[in-house]
């Protein structure tokens, strides 16, 4: 569901001065949403819509991997940074996984206004106007280069 999110976390992990451990941030989370889940903490986010716990809990998941990747990002993280993310993310998962979810769903609509081929902005420009006439003389060579 989440392609534009993973990739660019992907891309994000394999940076020179960003990059950090992608699966293992990725096995983390996945432990996080399962010891809150089994404690009972997102039994009031599982019942309260019609998606279901399965459905939920994925979606609690791509929250927090959201939240850790944008974190990472937009604050310049480096591999120092990673129990101090992870904490946030935590925090964020025991008191109001709610929030990761709201902005999980900010993050999906952000990637696609990017992707909005309505905000693009297109020119006329005209390349024949430029373009050498047929039969006319060849602009001459710099000076200082060897003609054929």
């Amino acid at each position: 569901h989440h392609f534009d999110i993973l990739k660019s976390a992907y891309l994000l992990a394999q940076d020179s001065e960003q990059n950090f451990p992608l699966g293992c941030v990725s096995i983390n989370i996945t432990r996080m949403v399962v010891e809150y889940l089994l404690e009972g903490r997102l039994s009031s986010l599982c019942n309260s819509g019609e998606n279901g716990v399965l459905d939920t809990t994925c979606r609690v998941y791509a929250g927090g991997f959201y939240h850790f990747y944008s974190r990472w990002r937009s604050l310049k993280r480096t591999i120092r940074d990673t129990e101090v993310t992870f904490n946030e993310v935590r925090r964020l998962m025991e008191k109001s996984p709610k929030k990761l979810l709201d902005g999980l769903a900010k993050g999906i609509e952000e990637m696609k206004a990017k992707k909005d081929p309505g905000k693009f902005e297109f020119t006329d420009l005209d390349f024949t106007s430029r373009a050498p006439q047929a039969g006319a003389p060849k602009a001459a060579a710099p000076p200082g280069t060897a003609t054929a």
